[in-house]
């Protein structure tokens, strides 16, 4: 099986791919970066006490309006920020204060981009063998066809390790350099289901990190399930990042349903808020992880078994 993880390495990873991406990442997180605003520990006080004026005069102007369902609640929401900000003004916690830790948090909103990134250059490796037409090779080797599978899916897992690995580096440059430690404050304020709870940076961050790791390991055998049963590669990783983008939306469809906890949508569309509620959500997104994998690996060794299709 290290022979196999050894050979996707020659044949996938190059200095070039690394800097490619790297500045993919770069770029994409400086881009993003610039959306916030800098706001200095000394200032945030002030910066509060306007945004609480704003959500006071906006809900001023729609209270004068017709009895609206969106209207009420974005009154609902304005109300839920000049509380998060009277509690944090009352118990000196800063609200909105942009740090390094600050601007990791927000990355989280980008791993669904990640992931794809992520899928595109594991992707890369079988898309190769088809277009050199060295499957035959690879299974007329000598190694195990579940070693053949198993290498290439290891290998899988240390490139998306990898990718967010450098993902994270590459956001603490970006955050150190553009907003740094600015009173190095972890905690935040947030309000969830009409109770203020306080939070820590990091703690939240990493929680999301090792989701998404899940769900991209998850699309990532997917991808390959596809990629060996269907006849157009890209179409394979074309599939599971539509999966992604789409999951919350279709589950909201079938949400109704008692089987829809079952499916993979929901496990895909699940948030760590979600998932950390208790230990049976908890324990439903990682029996769903182990089992969608297992089911997806043996059809991957099944269909690898049938070497027909392959050359």
């Amino acid at each position: 099986m290290l022979r196999v993880i050894k050979s996707e390495f020659y044949k996938v990873i190059s200095v070039k791919l690394i800097i490619i991406t790297f500045l993919i990442l770069l770029t994409g997180i400086g881009l993003y970066s610039m959306i916030f605003e800098v706001v200095p520990e000394s200032e945030w006080r002030t910066n509060a006490e306007e945004m609480r004026e704003l959500q006071e005069e906006g809900i001023s102007s729609l209270e004068n309006s017709d009895d609206d369902e969106d209207y009420n609640k974005i009154i609902s929401k304005c109300g839920e920020v000049i509380t998060t900000i009277d509690y944090c003004m009352e118990h000196n916690i800063p609200y909105n204060l942009s740090s390094v830790y600050f601007f990791l948090f927000k990355l989280i909103a980008l791993y669904p981009g990640l992931i794809i990134l992520c899928l595109c250059i594991n992707g890369k490796g079988y898309i190769i063998e088809g277009e050199n037409g060295t499957w035959k090779n690879v299974l007329t080797s000598g190694i195990k066809r579940e070693k053949i599978v198993g290498g290439k899916i290891i290998f899988s897992l240390l490139v998306m390790l990898g990718i967010f690995l450098l993902y994270i580096l590459t956001g603490i440059l970006v955050g150190v350099i553009r907003f740094g430690l600015n009173g190095n404050h972890l905690e935040y304020v947030q309000m969830v289901n009409g109770s203020i709870i306080i939070r820590n940076y990091i703690k939240v961050f990493l929680g999301e990190t090792l989701v998404s790791l899940c769900k991209c390991m998850l699309l990532t055998v997917f991808m390959y399930l596809l990629l060996v049963y269907l006849t157009i590669d890209r179409i394979a990783i074309i599939i599971p990042s539509v999966v992604l983008l789409f999951s919350n939306k279709v589950n909201s469809l079938i949400c109704m349903h008692e089987w829809s906890e079952y499916l993979p949508f929901y496990c895909i569309s699940m948030t760590t808020d979600e998932i950390t509620t208790n230990m049976q959500t908890l324990f439903l997104f990682i029996g769903e992880n182990v089992a969608y994998l297992v089911i997806m690996l043996y059809f991957i060794v099944f269909r690898i078994r049938k070497d027909r299709f392959l050359y």
